[in-house]
């Protein structure tokens, strides 16, 4: 029984990027169900955006 290392790591490393992709896909429709929840909650609360949704990460913090 042969033991091809290259064989091995070449595998791997189409295992680990096909992996990573179907979680980007993951992560990036629970940012996108995330935004759409903050939208249809500024939408519900008031007519004119809060000033904490135009920031999604970030407060805008003044220095002194």
């Amino acid at each position: 029984m042969s033991f091809d290392i290259l064989t091995v790591l070449s595998y791997t490393v189409v295992v680990i990027t096909v992996l990573t992709m179907i979680f980007g896909v993951i992560a990036y429709y629970f940012y996108k169900l995330r935004e759409r929840r903050r939208k249809i909650a500024s939408a519900n609360g008031s007519s004119e955006p809060q000033e904490k949704d135009k920031y999604l990460y970030f407060e805008e913090k003044e220095l002194r």
